[in-house]
């Protein structure tokens, strides 16, 4: 999952960061400012972030790896304001930087370039863009990764109504999972409500409805009750509920949701991001455009 967001570079640069302070070592300042942008993005700032990634990469002070992170973050953030055709230049230029052997780097630049063509309405790009991802990804023996680009691969299926193609991506997904050791309560979320859009559109509303109710816990637990998260958990826990026949407390639940959510641009974070990836959904991924496009509907409906 939207899932949500988080980055890998930032959570490399501060553990650099952290380790340099514990051995008695100057902390790099640029590093600090590159932190400090990818902050700014996951607090839904996204336009002070391209302007601090713009400044550090015309400082020409960053090395490689800190200028395909600071062009990373600029992909990202130009898709967050709807902007594609930069975010995609952008993504690009990063993807240009890396050599054949960088296959951690570029399964996360091409994961995040297939989410962005993904919204574009291009669904045959974005499933190559995913499929490289995943091939990258395994070079690099980060199964962690894997599993997210498969959940990915699963919620373009689901999308496309493609639900055999959707279970094979998800049985990918769940046998990466467990071999993973960098999951968290953001990524599994964003996988079990995978298998509950799996299990809506087999027309299992019961089932959907459990693996919902478990996306939440895990979305409730990372963030707290007021975090969009939960907010889109719980509208995806009432719409499950009105489907298996319980109307009154899936209305309740969808309007909560829908109360309680806030747009991606006034988004607060607390955490510090720790990867560069993003999973992007309509109905099951939190923090994606195209969710709040979803949002939109749910409210008019409602």
């Amino acid at each position: 999952m939207s899932y949500s967001l988080k980055f890998l570079c930032a959570l490399i640069l501060g553990g650099a960061m952290a380790a340099s302070a514990l051995h008695g070592q100057e902390i790099n300042p640029t590093h600090q400012r590159l932190v400090a942008a990818f902050d700014m993005e996951n607090a839904g700032k996204p336009q002070q972030a391209i302007a601090a990634a713009e400044a550090l990469i015309g400082s020409r002070a960053l090395a490689r790896f800190d200028q395909v992170q600071a062009l990373d973050l600029e992909g990202i953030s130009y898709g967050d304001l709807d902007e594609p055709e930069k975010a995609v230049h952008a993504l690009e230029e990063a993807a240009h930087l890396l050599g054949p052997q960088d296959h951690q780097e570029m399964a996360a630049v091409l994961n995040n370039m297939a989410g962005i063509y993904r919204e574009w309405g291009h669904s045959s790009i974005a499933e190559y863009l995913y499929e490289r991802a995943f091939q990258q990804a395994e070079a690099a023996a980060r199964h962690g990764d894997m599993a997210r680009v498969s959940s990915n691969l699963a919620g373009l299926a689901l999308s496309e109504k493609e639900n055999r193609a959707a279970r094979n991506y998800l049985r990918r997904c769940d046998s990466e999972a467990k071999q993973a050791t960098d999951l968290d309560d953001d990524d599994r979320g964003g996988m079990a409500s995978m298998h509950g859009w799996l299990a809506l559109n087999e027309g299992h509303a019961r089932a959907a409805l459990e693996q919902y109710r478990h996306a939440l816990e895990l979305w409730r637990r990372k963030h707290g009750e007021q975090h969009p998260s939960t907010a889109w958990g719980r509208l995806l826990v009432g719409k499950a509920e009105a489907m298996a026949g319980d109307r009154d407390a899936g209305l309740r639940n969808m309007r909560e949701g829908l109360d309680r959510r806030r747009p991606r641009r006034e988004r607060i974070t607390s955490t510090m991001p720790s990867r560069s990836w993003r999973t992007r959904a309509c109905w099951n991924g939190p923090g994606t455009r195209l969710r709040q496009r979803c949002w939109n509907r749910m409210r008019e409906r409602s």
